[in-house]
């Protein structure tokens, strides 16, 4: 898809490594997705808008809008896809119980790969249509695989439910408040094209180097399912929930830093570049945690809050994990 910037020209043969992408840029602290601020994609928008945005190059109209809601939810459809469900269905069956969700993906990716309509079309239509049902076909998958390790019925997807609802209904089985269903629908949008993110930049590679889209997302999972990403939301939790620090938080970061240990999810020097979608994940996560009424989840998210002002105050920023670690902890998920 050589609009989306995944893909320069070829010379002889060969690509130049992917370090753009004309999907997201960056003005100071501002990002923006196709010429749209996030902040004011995120305070008026969709992410089922934001997905058109980045498929089309604009945003859609009511009509748009309508008919691409209606091909997302024939990509989730069993009837849609019934052929290639069951088999694919009885493979994430045959999974062990100890392979980590993210990592069963990596099988259902595979699988939906292998079930392409158009597996030789290359085509910017066909790349579209390839995304379209990568992200109506997800939380299916999802849903089948923790149905299996949880040995409870699988949630089925309902039409009338917007995507995040739809994803966090199928993940979790229950429908998600109207303020979780914000929140993750504002996750979602401030998930695209993290520019410093090692998942991103091992899909950009890999669509650099010749792979389809499904090779980028197959890249991107595995970054993501190492140890050291595995275990990052639960080091930053525990962080959180623990408050090593004693009411003196920056100290605890200075510390650290003296040590050459750094802080979990941070990021300090030439590589402590801010990104304005992190602030916005951040208020609704304290949205979350307030909403909860939960003492430990307040109690945590406050612990959160304290130790990204540290950060900031020693010359680092939380990296986009952190940002996001934060909202699904407050949402009880993380």
């Amino acid at each position: 898809m050589k609009d989306h910037g995944e893909e320069t020209a070829a010379v002889r043969g060969h690509r130049d490594p992917v370090t753009q992408t004309t999907i997201a840029s960056w003005s100071g602290r501002e990002v923006s997705y196709r010429g749209y601020n996030v902040t004011d994609l995120v305070r008026d928008s969709t992410f089922t808008e934001v997905a058109y945005l980045l498929l089309y190059g604009e945003l859609p109209c009511e009509v748009f809008l309508a008919d691409f809601r209606a091909v997302l939810c024939e990509a989730s459809s069993e009837e849609e896809w019934a052929d290639d469900s069951g088999w694919l269905g009885e493979c994430l069956e045959r999974l062990p119980l100890h392979v980590p969700l993210l990592q069963s993906m990596l099988t259902g990716i595979s699988g939906l790969a292998h079930c392409d309509p158009q597996p030789t079309d290359h085509s910017l239509a066909a790349d579209r249509a390839r995304a379209i049902r990568l992200v109506g076909r997800l939380p299916v998958l999802l849903a089948a695989r923790l149905a299996v390790v949880d040995g409870t019925p699988r949630s089925l997807p309902d039409d009338e439910r917007s995507y995040p609802a739809q994803l966090a209904t199928l993940i979790t089985g229950h429908v998600p408040s109207p303020l979780l269903e914000k929140a993750i629908d504002v996750l979602l949008m401030c998930s695209i094209d993290v520019e410093f993110s090692p998942p991103v930049q091992a899909a950009r590679l890999a669509a650099a180097v010749g792979g389809d889209m499904y090779s980028a997302v197959l890249a991107a999972i595995s970054v993501e399912t190492t140890a050291q990403r595995v275990c990052l939301a639960e080091e930053l939790v525990n962080l959180w929930e623990s408050r090593v620090w004693v009411g003196d938080a920056e100290g605890w970061v200075l510390e650290r830093l003296e040590s050459g240990r750094g802080c979990p999810g941070a990021l300090f020097g030439g590589s402590a570049i801010d990104d304005s979608r992190r602030g916005v994940l951040a208020a609704w996560a304290e949205h979350l945690a307030a909403e909860s009424a939960d003492g430990v989840k307040v109690a945590r998210d406050d612990a959160a809050a304290e130790l990204e002002s540290a950060i900031i105050a020693c010359g680092g920023t939380p990296a986009w994990d952190w940002a996001a670690v934060r909202l699904l902890a407050a949402a009880g998920v993380a």
